[in-house]
């Protein structure tokens, strides 16, 4: 592409594109690694551009994950298809004297998390948006929702 007359700016905005959307969480710094080989790029110009190659293999080497571009899709989809239902009452910033479910502030509790607390409205199923993968961070994260998960059967 740059051998054709493609801009770098063009290029380095299509590995970001990469970043986000094809590695993910499999490695989060991915974005942050490659803005800087971009603002390194714009510092030292064409003659130096060895910024430009390391983003370029830095990419091809990271685990892939597309999960939080597939979790934001379905989330964006049940938005635009279905109907408003607000926010969960004990969610609004003032929540009524009468309110039936009270809100838990997840610092107070263990682990920083208020098993069984509901943020969906009432009136939507709870769903599972994000599905990590089991390598890269994202088997971090796995065992984290997991870890989560039992705290909330418990």
């Amino acid at each position: 592409m740059i051998e054709s007359g493609c801009p770098y700016d063009y290029v380095f905005r299509r590995l970001l594109v990469i970043a986000s959307e094809d590695v993910g969480l499999a490695e989060p710094n991915c974005i942050t690694i490659i803005n800087s080989c971009w603002e390194a790029y714009k510092k030292l110009g064409d003659a130096e551009t060895d910024s430009f190659a390391q983003a370029i293999v830095y990419l091809a080497c990271c685990p892939k994950s597309n999960s939080i571009h597939k979790a934001w899709k379905k989330v964006r989809k049940d938005i635009q298809n279905g109907p408003d239902l607000g926010v969960p009452e004990h969610l609004k910033n003032t929540l009524p004297k009468n309110a039936t479910i009270k809100y838990r502030y997840s610092h107070d509790e263990p682990y920083a998390y208020s098993p069984g607390q509901i943020y969906f409205p009432s009136s939507m199923e709870a769903k599972t948006y994000y599905e990590p993968k089991e390598y890269g961070f994202e088997k971090k994260l796995q065992n984290k929702l997991e870890f989560l998960k039992k705290l909330t059967k418990n």
